[in-house]
């Protein structure tokens, strides 16, 4: 079953972004404040001149539903009614966990 149990409690919170955890866990609690802090961060890079053409802050950086400790789990299970056999999402996850690992 994915994932690995792991246990991410003890990694920083990302300063710009409150409530979001730097790790293979999406942790967003509060959209609200998530959605206001990447307001402000695309105000900022806009005004720096960096920003993106036509750069917009409602899109998050993240999928709403796979997010959370069940994440890894959720999408397995999504990749399975799609009919993706087991070694598709062990290949899936699998990278995605090894990817999490190493930032």
């Amino acid at each position: 079953m994915w994932p690995p149990e792991r246990k991410n409690d003890a990694l920083p919170t990302t300063p710009s972004v409150p409530g979001l955890r730097r790790g293979g866990i999406t942790a967003i609690d509060d959209l609200k404040a998530c959605q206001s802090a990447l307001e402000k961060e695309v105000a900022e890079r806009a005004a720096a001149g960096i920003g993106a053409r036509g750069e917009r802050s409602d899109p998050y950086p993240f999928v709403v539903d796979l997010r959370g400790v069940d994440q890894f789990r959720t999408l397995a299970g999504l990749l399975s009614a799609r009919g993706h056999p087991a070694r598709v999402a062990d290949k899936v996850l699998g990278l995605i966990v090894r990817y999490a690992e190493r930032v």
